[in-house]
């Protein structure tokens, strides 16, 4: 199962990643991405999970490091990580600090 999590209302964010990686539930799927910029992803993972056990499969910012600008080659790069997860191929990573996410070359 792959889940990615995007909006722009932080109350609805953090109830869907919450819902998603909450201690309810019985296996986290094998990929969660969060769209959105490094610094507003860090402080929802503070505020959703803490430090809790199921934070490592979060990748956030989601997405191949691309250059993606616009929202489908956004979501090109969401779908091309949850591929190379599921296959288990390397790739470069948002998450992994290589090249900016796309909602901070915005700013």
């Amino acid at each position: 199962t792959a889940v990615v999590v995007a909006s722009r209302h932080w109350l609805y964010y953090l109830a869907a990643v919450s819902a998603v990686l909450g201690e309810q539930r019985a296996a986290a799927p094998l990929y969660v991405g969060l769209v959105g910029s490094r610094p507003r992803v860090a402080r929802l993972l503070a505020d959703a999970l803490g430090d809790g056990p199921r934070r490592d499969v979060v990748r956030a910012p989601a997405g191949l490091a691309l250059g993606a600008r616009t929202p489908a080659e956004i979501a090109a790069a969401v779908v091309g990580e949850v591929l190379a997860v599921r296959s288990s191929r390397p790739a470069p990573l948002l998450a992994a600090g290589a090249g900016a996410a796309p909602a901070e070359r915005l700013l």
